[in-house]
Parts: structure tokens; sequence; C-alpha cells
């Protein structure tokens, strides 16, 4: 008798706690903001970690009941930032929500406008600037190498700074290849000359329904560029980067020395039956070892973004500047940008300036034209450039003196873009 009594108060007593403790849990309200004191309709609220939520109605409020006064609210909407906010036991909270303008998880630019990814039928890679800022290179066209499925990338040569080939599921035609290229809603030529720090996204529009947007100059698909650009309301917020690395040769072939290309040229004129002989100067120079070098890449760049009720903006510098491995090539780069964006009522004006400078450095010489003897001496101070000259009597047919051409040649070309 006094155990059934005993389970009964236990029953009675573990039913008041839980009545207590289910009692302790609040009802949540509030209104979701967008910039400019706006209510927001259609918003998301959910409560981290359970299945309980409901959605901003037509004024932007929204009521949860039975939340713990621990938990934490997530609010989350297309097109802008999710916002996680702990309760703390408030009964009321308001959120603004800050717009994460094209947010290519949800939006994805497709032309003069975007579409919800969900929505799109056609064929568009994304790829975002996280993905582009990490790659230093001469040319931003290398970014987009192995991350996106149906773009071919070659880089003939490996020349600093040089332009790409860039190929939308391969070439589509006999003359020209190359993909329409817009950088901001303009169009231009290719994109080497935009500083790969100051993109946002790229969109690939792969397929032909690019064609009734763009045209026939659409044929072999599309490269949209969209540069960055700062955000209202946000204080002044200041970045700077430096990055600094190495180029070298992972291989190098085995030539002959000079005594061996010197047997060479006379068992060569012995079976053409030619009576002319070649005597061993003693000069061993290793030409592949004098033309090949270590080269060195730098990137250093600063941006400042930032905005206030009405605008925003966007303003960066970057230099970059390549060594190559190859004497008397290199490449340096000078880019300025300056974004901005003014907000007057429901008008909204966007301006983009940008200014680059290129200096493109070619060895034109090495591998071309032939190699040089080994026996030809990599110093002469007697003739005019302080070079050896090959010649036909003292070291056979050794063609010229590639190294000494490439280091006197001064054929730097300078480029200059205004973009705007």
């Amino acid at each position: 008798m006094k155990n059934k009594v005993f389970t009964k108060l236990l029953f009675l007593g573990i039913m008041l706690c839980s009545s207590i403790i289910y009692s302790q849990n609040i009802t949540v309200s509030g209104t979701v903001y967008e910039a400019g004191d706006e209510p927001l309709i259609g918003v998301n609220i959910l409560v981290e970690g359970t299945s309980s939520g409901t959605i901003s109605d037509w004024d932007g409020t929204y009521t949860i009941e039975d939340v713990d006064p621990n938990a934490t609210l997530v609010f989350s909407y297309i097109s802008y930032k999710t916002v996680s906010v702990p309760i703390n036991g408030q009964a009321t909270i308001d959120v603004t929500m800050e717009e994460d303008s094209e947010s290519l998880e949800e939006v994805v630019v497709i032309g003069y406008g975007s579409s919800n990814k969900k929505e799109l039928t056609g064929s568009v890679a994304t790829i975002k600037n996280d993905d582009i800022a990490g790659v230093v290179s001469g040319n931003p066209s290398t970014a987009l190498q192995g991350k996106v499925p149906g773009i071919q990338i070659e880089a003939p040569g490996g020349q600093p700074g040089g332009s790409t080939n860039v190929f939308i599921r391969g070439v589509n035609s006999l003359s020209n290849a190359s993909p329409l290229f817009i950088v901001d809603g303009l169009f231009v030529e290719n994109m080497d000359f935009v500083n790969p720090k100051d993109i946002k996204d790229i969109s690939i529009l792969k397929d032909a329904a690019t064609a009734a947007i763009y045209g026939s100059r659409a044929a072999n698909g599309v490269v949209l560029i969209k540069t960055q650009h700062g955000y209202k309301e946000k204080p002044m917020e200041v970045n700077f980067t430096a990055k600094y690395g190495f180029d070298t040769p992972s291989k190098k072939l085995d030539f002959i020395n000079g005594q061996q290309f010197t047997d060479y040229l006379n068992q060569r004129f012995e079976n053409d039956g030619d009576p002319t002989r070649v005597t061993y100067n003693g000069v061993n120079t290793d030409w592949q070892d004098e033309n090949l070098q270590t080269g060195s890449v730098s990137d250093i760049g600063v941006s400042i973004t930032g905005g206030g009720e009405k605008n925003s903006y966007f303003a960066s510098a970057n230099f970059f500047e390549q060594d190559g491995i190859l004497t008397g090539s290199g490449f340096k780069r000078l880019n300025f940008r300056i974004n901005n964006n003014f907000y007057l009522d429901k008008l909204t004006i966007t301006q983009s300036l940008g200014f680059t400078q290129g200096e493109l450095q070619q060895n034109n010489w090495y591998g071309f034209d032939g190699v040089t003897a080994p026996t030809v001496a990599l110093r002469n101070e007697a003739n005019e450039g302080g070079f050896e000259a090959p010649s036909e009597d003292i070291h056979g047919p050794g063609g010229v003196n590639q190294f000494g051409l490439a280091t006197l040649e001064d054929n730097e070309t300078t480029t200059r873009n205004l973009f705007g």
C-alpha cells in the first residue's frame, strides 16, 4: 500500500516539475526590417536546432510561441545575409537584415537581370570572389582553370602576363572561338586588365540560350564579371594584402658540353665528306642555365569599402609584378578602381571606373632560332654590348647568341586601359 502511495506521489511530482519547466518557455515576437526601416515580408524565422518557426507577415511582424528562452532565432531570406540572434529571455526581438547583393547560393546573374537558381533552365556556372582572390596570377582568367566544368583555359608559352585562350565547351568556330566578356554590363575583348581582387563574382553562360540576350556574339558563350561595390550604412573598412612567391624551372634538359659539341661537328663534317674541321677552344657555356632563372612574384593591394544612408563606395589599388623564369621576360601591372552607388529614393545610380597599366617584356629569341653553341663564350667585353658573337670559323654553325640578344633587346610593351 505504501509503495502505491509513494509511486503516485512520485508521478505527481514529476508532472508538476514538467509543468514548471514547460511554463518557463516564452513567446517571442518582433518585426523584421530591411535597410531604410522598411518591413521585410516573407522572412523565414527558425528556432535553431528545431523545426519550430514561422515567416514574417505583410507588416514584417512575426510571433513564435513556446520558445526556449536560451535558444537562438535564425532569420534567412533570399539575397539577404542570414542573421542569428540569441533570445536571452527577450520577448521582443526586432531585426534589420542586410542585403547580400546577387548572392550566388540562391541568385544567379544571367544577363540584364538575375534569377533564382532553382528556376534557371539555362546552363550557368558561377565562381565567387573567395575562389578568385586567392590565385596569384598576372591574368585573372587563370583563376577559372580547374574550377568550372566545361571551361578550358590555355596559357600559350607560360609568358608572365600573357593573354590566355578561353574556350567554353570546346572550340565552336573556325575563326573566333573566344566567348563574349562583359564587365559590369559593358562588352570588352577579354578580362586580362581586371584585378582579380576587384572581382565579386563571375557567371559563365554556357548554352545557346545566351544568344537570345546578346545575339550572335554570344555563340561561344558569355563570361559575366561583376566587380566589388560597397554596402549601405557600413563603416569604412580597409583591407591590405601582400603575397610573395617564386617561380622556378621544374626540370632541365641534359645538353652536350663544348668538347662533345666539337666532336659532333667534326664527325658530321667527316660523314658529309667536308674537309672542314673545328678545334675545341676550351669554352664550355651552359646556355640553358644562363637563360633560365628563378623568378619572383609579388602581389600587393589595398581596398577601402563602406557606405552611408544614401551611398556606398569601393576603392582599390593593386600592384602585381612577375619576373619570368626566362631571361629578358617579365610583367608588371598597376590597377586602380573606384565604384560608387547612389540611392535617390527609387532611383539608383551606379558608377564604375577602372584604370590599368601593364608592362610586358618578352624574350623573342630563346628556343626559336636554333641553339647557341656551348663553345661560344658568355661575355666579350671587346664587343659592343659585351657579348660574344658566334663565328662559323671558330665555333662552326653556332646559331646566334640568344642570351645576349634577349638581354640587350628592349621590347617592352606598355598598355593602358581606362574603363568606365
